[in-house]
């Protein structure tokens, strides 16, 4: 194909050659292209590097400059002074500051010693302390300094703070606090050098202020570099041309451009030297018409040697590479060489052709010769081949040796019955060329071309007819259609297995998980962020979420996520499932669960979705999912994951719509409810999403609010959201009693649930609050009905049965309650983890902040100091939740087993949620965890001796199931 390609017409040629030319010229392009982008590449990441050093710099300085001030604070002499001055008057106070000064810490705005006994602080506005000043006494308090931080950022009275404890040897008896201008670290960082962009940022949750700048980031990607023991950092900037253009991109250009110079030049070089040996032989037929090919070479032993040897050495040129002519201009003993090899080869190469025509000539030869002619490969229509010229090539072939004329008759019939493949290497034989002198592709297309022309002669001949028995080969193709002869066979096996395929439950058994089966739990979606749960898993279950909805027929999706660190991707891609679905969305941002239902209560049918991690910690993140009012669970859950899983998934074009709806639910809230007295509650955030509302919605009903942890942070520095664990409200009771707050209440990290605690230091459980609110509300209601979980205290179910109400058990999970309490109709409903339900004046979801808007209106309407309100709630003493860790499904294999052979007694038995076995003086429950394989535990009595009676019971059941049982309870 490609010899007649490059021997073909002028056109093509002319084609061709352009093209070579033309990729010649791009791989230049490309590989200069990229050259220079890989240069440029190479000196941006250089210049990004220069200024990852030159920020890095910057920010040890500030570093530098702020320990060099914490540790003025620390030193022992400016200790002891700052302990007299907690003692002494104003003299004392301004020694402390000379001392201060004397150290290098100049400007000082403020400096003064705060007792330990923070609750005597009198809270009031700058210079006064306020809330951040008294947060930052008790961080130093309990970690010996405070994280320093800017306080009144971008006003007049901003100044850097800074927190030390002063320990006199025996325990830390006050708290050193000083206040600076913001230019003691300003004046660090005050030149970006080589950066092009440089700032100096506190951080706030997920809102940072920018304190001072220089330059611009000019569209460009903003680093950031924190400073450690301090809420700073350094946001930086570099633009650099490298940075459009990754380094393996300009490679990858640079070698296609190489790959396409390559091409070119092989090709070129190809196609000339195939071209050059056929100008020797055209112009040889057109000026010698009458001749045939086999003609052109025998004229050749008339000239004298002379010109025999500079044709020979014109034709070597002609056929040798670049490099091997130039080897023969420095040897010149190497054309000679050629020059000296016989004469007669070159003629006889095309005399076979003659040959065959003298043998197979019949009577009358002029009847032959014009056939050969009219057939030949070689043969043009536009010349006149006469018979005289073919008279003339008979009298040179009756010159030549009749010997040699048999003996070549001979081996050219045999070449030829052997196919016109053999023919080129016998004639290179008889030829006897020197392959140094010639180059071997130029013979081969030669000889070729002869074969062409032999088989083209032949071809009307009949004994010659068995040549296309190169047909044979067609017996290659008889060797194919075995091929699909066995594809029938296998083809009826795979058929039985798509069969299955249909069934639409049977796609997780027949495919591998699409995603990790164990995201879908039994009451909500979630997992291990970047882990099982990523932006490719939030999308899928998105559209999964949002061909139910369709299904259901619903339109508008409410979606919004608490503080997490990857809550914003998860969200992004969860709004992209479910508008590929053909779901409206409707993004109201970062807010608490409880405005997210809201809002989908006001905008939808109740259709809403939270990415949330609820109470977990910060590596974990999820989604709980809203229907119409419904949160889905259990086998709800398993059918999106189904779903996913057969591909069984609507498409569509749904819409995105932004709004915030924070302000209308702190003033629908706030308008209800107003308290009668003022309250002073310390409210712990734990830095979940309950610090953007929380704090201003108890403010706005007539709190004074003293906010614990209200900035946002993902990582949970201070400690898990998790209310219902007595450790995590540690800081919580320290601020109750210390600022002789009426009430302390923590909040999980999205704000379904929470956690009281009353002015003592006492924790009041969910199931005391529920008996708080269902007394108030049997007073309007007498049929009131309260939905609780098996954990809850039987002293409850008691109270309100008492006053006329009827209480509903539920499994222990928030879904659960919710589904019992909108089939009984009931008003409250609640579970001992925190989460409470208050349809009365509200809707009926799970909502922390209006709860504890409620129960503070409650507290408030009585005169009464609150430590005696709440002691008047009934309870049992109880134990903490007991969870013992087991292997999976082992404790659903106990619970099953206690409720079909266990003894206890009189006891009346509850199986709603594993098995609760209630005596007159306390009970004892047992169940299998809904989100874990643990198995938990909670026991109650009136006194100790029943209690510890209960839990020696339960503790010998569960011996007899499973000996080897670590009970430690």
């Amino acid at each position: 194909m490609a010899k007649a390609l490059f021997s073909g017409d002028r056109t093509v040629t002319s084609a061709l050659r352009l093209g070579t030319l033309v990729a010649i010229a791009l791989g230049l392009f490309a590989m200069a292209v990229g050259a220079f982008l890989f240069y440029a590449s190479m000196q941006g990441q250089l210049a990004l590097e220069q200024a990852s050093r030159a920020a890095d710099e910057r920010a040890r300085t500030v570093r530098g400059g702020l320990d060099s001030i914490q540790s003025t604070l620390g030193d022992p002499q400016v200790i002891d002074l700052a302990s007299a001055a907690l003692q002494g008057g104003q003299a004392a106070t301004e020694e402390l500051r000379q001392a201060v000064r004397r150290r290098g810490v100049v400007n000082v705005l403020d400096l003064r010693v705060f007792p330990y006994s923070i609750e005597e602080i009198e809270l009031g506005v700058y210079p006064e302390p306020d809330f951040t000043v008294i947060e930052m006494l008790i961080e130093a308090r309990r970690q010996g300094r405070a994280t320093v931080q800017v306080h009144y950022a971008g006003t007049a009275n901003e100044n850097l703070a800074f927190a030390q404890a002063v320990d006199a040897g025996e325990g830390v008896v006050g708290i050193l606090f000083m206040r600076l201008p913001l230019s003691a670290v300003t004046s660090l960082v005050s030149d970006p050098g080589p950066l092009d962009y440089l700032a100096l940022v506190q951080r706030q949750g997920e809102r940072p202020v920018v304190l001072r700048s220089w330059g611009s980031p000019a569209g460009g990607r903003v680093e950031q570099v924190s400073i450690p023991g301090s809420a700073l950092r350094l946001d930086w900037g570099q633009t650099t041309m490298g940075g459009l253009v990754a380094t393996n991109q300009a490679i990858i250009l640079a070698a296609g451009g190489l790959l396409l110079l390559m091409t070119g030049f092989l090709v070129r070089q190809r196609a000339r030297l195939v071209e050059e040996p056929t100008p020797t032989a055209a112009p040889s037929l057109r000026e010698e018409p009458p001749r045939p090919p086999a003609q052109v070479a025998a004229p050749r032993p008339e000239p004298p040697p002379a010109a025999r040897e500079d044709k020979l050495d014109a034709t070597v040129e002609q056929s040798l590479p670049d490099w091997l002519l130039d080897a023969e201009d420095e040897h010149p003993q190497l054309a000679e060489g050629l020059a000296e090899r016989p004469r007669d080869n070159l003629p006889d190469l095309p005399d076979p052709l003659d040959d065959v025509d003298r043998v197979e000539e019949v009577d009358d030869p002029e009847q032959a010769q014009p056939t050969v002619v009219e057939e030949s490969a070689f043969s043009d229509p536009g010349l006149d081949w006469s018979g005289a010229d073919q008279d003339e090539d008979r009298d040179r072939s009756q010159d030549s040796d009749q010997a040699h004329d048999q003996t070549h008759d001979q081996t050219h019939d045999q070449t030829h019955d052997q196919g016109s493949d053999e023919e080129a290497p016998d004639l290179a034989d008889e030829a006897k060329l020197d392959q140094t002198a010639l180059d071997e592709d130029d013979l081969v297309l030669a000889f070729d071309e002869g074969d062409l022309e032999s088989k083209m002669e032949l071809e009307p001949r009949p004994e010659l007819e068995p040549e296309p028995e190169p047909e044979p080969e067609p017996e290659s193709e008889p060797e194919r259609e075995p091929e699909p002869e066995p594809e029938p066979e296998p083809e009826p096996e795979p058929e039985p297995k798509p069969k299955p395929k249909p069934k639409p439950k049977s796609g997780a058994k027949t495919r591998p998980p699409l995603l990790d089966p164990a995201l879908f739990r039994p009451g909500n979606i979630g997992g291990v962020v970047e882990d099982s749960l990523d932006a490719r898993s939030a999308t899928l279950i998105g559209q999964a979420i949002g061909s139910e909805a369709a299904a259901r027929g619903i339109s508008r999706i409410v979606v919004g996520r608490d503080g997490r660190l990857f809550g914003a991707v998860l969200l992004s891609a969860l709004s992209q499932g479910l508008r590929s679905s053909g779901i409206d969305v409707i993004d109201v941002g970062a807010v608490p669960i409880p405005v997210l239902n809201f809002a989908a209560a006001e905008l939808t049918d109740g259709s809403g979705i939270m990415v949330t991690g609820s109470h977990y910690p910060s590596e974990h993140n999820g989604f709980r999912v809203r229907l119409a009012g419904e949160v889905l669970h259990d086998d709800a859950i398993q059918d999106l994951y189904r779903r996913i899983q057969d591909q069984d998934l609507t498409s569509g074009q749904g819409k995105l719509e932004e709004q915030t709806l924070s302000d209308q639910y702190m003033e629908r809230i706030s308008v209800d409810i107003q308290l009668e007295r003022p309250l002073k509650v310390v409210v712990d955030c734990a830095n979940g999403i309950t610090g953007t509302i929380a704090p201003q919605l108890l403010a706005a009903i007539g709190a004074d609010v003293i906010p614990l942890y209200a900035d946002v942070d993902g990582s949970f520095p201070n400690h898990h959201p998790n209310p219902s664990d007595p450790e995590n409200l540690e800081d919580l009771k320290l601020c109750v009693r210390n600022f002789q707050a009426d009430l302390g209440i923590a909040y999980d990290g999205d704000g379904d649930r929470l956690g009281i605690m009353a002015p003592n230091g006492e924790i009041i459980w969910p199931d005391r609050l529920l008996m708080l609110l269902a007394a108030d509300l049997l007073q309007r209601q007498t049929d009131l009905v309260v939905v609780h979980d098996n954990e809850c205290s039987d002293r409850l179910s008691q109270m309100v049965s008492a006053a006329g109400g009827r209480t509903v058990l539920a499994p222990s999970a928030d879904a659960f309650v919710a589904e019992t309490m909108r089939a009984e109709g009931a008003t409250l409903a609640g579970l001992m983890t925190g989460h409470l339900f208050i349809a009365d004046r509200w809707y009926p979801f799970d909502d922390a902040l209006y709860a504890s808007a409620r129960i503070l209106e409650l507290l408030a309407a009585d005169t009464r100091p609150v430590q005696e309100l709440l002691a008047e709630l009934p309870e049992y003493l109880s134990s903490r939740q007991v969870r013992i860790e087991l292997e999976p499904g082992k404790a659903r294999e106990i619970v099953a087993a206690l409720q079909t052979d266990g003894d206890f007694g009189q006891a009346e038995i509850s199986v709603v949620d594993g098995i609760k076995a209630s005596w007159g003086d306390g009970s004892g429950l047992v169940r299998a965890s809904h989100t874990s394989s643990d198995l938990v535990l909670r026991f109650e009595g009136q006194d100790a001796k029943a209690l510890n009676r209960i839990k020696t019971h339960f503790k010998k059941l569960l011996k007899a199931q499973m000996p080897d049982l670590n009970v430690l309870f």
